[in-house]
């Protein structure tokens, strides 16, 4: 398990593909949600920032760790018509 800092609680299981952000301590699904909802240049500098997870186009899920952003499932539907 590893913190994001010692003032944020948030604690990810080792291996995971979770990622968490330092700057707005969120907890993100993956590496592309995460990218998702970063913007700005290179992250040298100030100009680096988030999104909030509705912008981004991400979705709350409760996990076992609490609540991580990830991208919308696809309904049944959607998916019927993807793979017909």
């Amino acid at each position: 398990m590893s913190y994001c800092t010692k003032s944020c609680p948030a604690l990810l299981p080792e291996g995971s593909n979770y990622c968490h952000c330092t700057d707005c301590h969120l907890t993100f699904s993956g590496e592309s949600s995460f990218d998702k909802h970063r913007r700005g240049s290179d992250g040298y500098t100030t100009s680096r920032h988030c999104l909030s997870p509705q912008e981004a186009g991400l979705v709350p899920y409760d996990k076992s760790i609490g609540i991580v952003y990830g991208k919308p499932r696809m309904t049944q539907e959607t998916r019927e018509k993807l793979f017909r």
